[in-house]
């Protein structure tokens, strides 16, 4: 094939990438079946064990976040979640508290990381318990889907091949002649472009896990009563608190909503709301 039809392949390949992959999940298309499969797979779990975890361990002592295991309500619901999830046992990941004096306790709730789900226990005592629980439900998905491992090795593949693609490109426009410079501003600019490729990727892909783990985390807890305090508390979140990470992929207020209703009309609920609703 020639060199100009793979480079307006592979271009469409992203190009489809980019928009397929903020589409609703709930009518799967072709690359989010993709994108699940292979983040589930045991090969991104590999890297996830060797090498994300040492990413984390790094990430978790700059951010500050500690070691303390969470507290037993914590531990209950994050193994809840992990096996809603269809994680298999071997897989879950432990549940840690994220030290109050941490970068990121002021506005995150629980982040997944490759080691470890860390829940805000401060932020979350604030959330009722439905709103808690949709919290550790969302994070069980990142933690099923590798999310992490799966975005950092789409960062540096990407990074590797548009690097590659965009130096043949230049090359093949404009060749190199014998100064030794002009080779090096050819090479550099072929890695800008694969840095600003990988960008892009990345942030569409952070984009997508975010909407993913929402919507599989709602839906997952079985419970419309769950969702609807859920709702609440986005809701709170975007309005009141106007936390800056509202943009990054979460389900709208309405959305929860819709979520709710559906699980309403199957009148699913969780142990804890038919309880107290008896």
């Amino acid at each position: 094939m020639n060199f100009k039809y793979k480079v307006i392949s592979i271009a469409c390949f992203i190009h489809a990438f980019t928009l397929g992959a903020a589409e609703d999940l709930r009518s799967q298309n072709l690359i989010d079946s993709l994108l699940g499969s292979l983040g589930k797979s045991p090969l991104v779990h590999i890297y996830n064990e060797h090498v994300q975890m040492y990413i984390s361990k790094l990430y978790k002592e700059i951010l500050l976040l500690g070691d303390e295991q969470a507290s037993e309500e914590y531990q209950k619901l994050g193994k809840e979640a992990q096996q809603s999830a269809g994680i298999l046992e071997n897989w879950h990941v432990p549940i840690k508290k994220i030290n109050p004096a941490s970068t990121v306790a002021s506005f995150v709730g629980a982040l997944a990381e490759a080691d470890a789900i860390y829940v805000n226990e401060e932020r979350l005592a604030l959330r009722s318990y439905g709103a808690r629980r949709c919290a550790l439900f969302h994070e069980a998905v990142h933690e099923k889907y590798h999310d992490l491992a799966f975005d950092s090795i789409l960062e540096w593949g990407s990074l590797i091949s548009a690097s590659i693609i965009s130096h043949k490109l230049i090359k093949s426009v404009s060749p190199f002649n014998k100064f030794c410079l002009s080779g090096m501003v050819h090479k550099g600019g072929a890695f800008v472009l694969g840095v600003i490729a990988s960008s892009l990727v990345s942030s569409k892909f952070s984009y997508y896990r975010e909407r993913r783990a929402d919507l599989e985390g709602h839906y997952g807890t079985a419970c419309y009563k769950c969702v609807e305090e859920s709702a609440a508390f986005a809701r709170h979140r975007n309005e009141v608190e106007k936390n800056p990470l509202i943009h990054n992929g979460y389900l709208w207020p309405l959305e929860l909503e819709e979520i709710a209703a559906d699980l309403h009309q199957e009148n699913k609920t969780c142990n804890y709301h038919r309880e107290i609703n008896a």
